[in-house]
């Protein structure tokens, strides 16, 4: 199956997020998803990858964790060398949809969700990326990159 860019095995029973339920979710947070985080969890859900150390949020979690979130990022925010990328407030505003085990935050802007934002845990940096293939990239920088297809396990609920 090939979703967002990449190559993907789905180890396990998928479990597709209906459209209705991002629906909702994208209205009580006053923001669009972005298209190729809706075109995954619609196909196989929420869950993480085998291989890499990338999570895929569900919508309801999203909406759930935002508002805690945000606050994190008001009072802990250490990548001020990057504010050409994105600024600490730009920061506040975004939603996370990704993120990693080891740390990375990957982000996108409500007023534009084409870009994705990936919070270095290892200096003061942010990436900019363009979607999910580009998130995948960064994390494997100087690394070997698992072959695809890429192995996804469905959260349980």
């Amino acid at each position: 199956m090939r979703i967002a860019g990449i190559s993907l095995f789905v180890d396990g029973v998928a479990r597709p997020i209906a459209p209705g339920e991002l629906d909702r979710c994208e209205r009580l947070l006053g923001a669009q998803f972005p298209k190729c985080y809706r075109d995954f969890v619609m196909q196989v859900g929420a869950g993480y990858f085998q291989d890499i150390p990338v999570r895929v949020s569900a919508p309801q979690h999203i909406l759930d964790t935002t508002p805690k979130d945000r606050e994190r990022l008001r009072q802990y925010w250490f990548w001020h060398d990057s504010e050409a990328i994105l600024t600490q407030e730009q920061g506040i505003q975004s939603i996370q949809c990704f993120d990693t085990d080891i740390g990375h935050d990957i982000r996108y802007l409500p007023v534009d969700s084409s870009v994705f934002y990936l919070l270095s845990r290892d200096d003061s940096s942010i990436v900019r990326c363009r979607d999910l293939s580009d998130v995948l990239k960064f994390v494997f920088d100087g690394e070997e990159t698992p072959a695809e297809p890429y192995t996804f396990t469905p959260y349980s609920k």
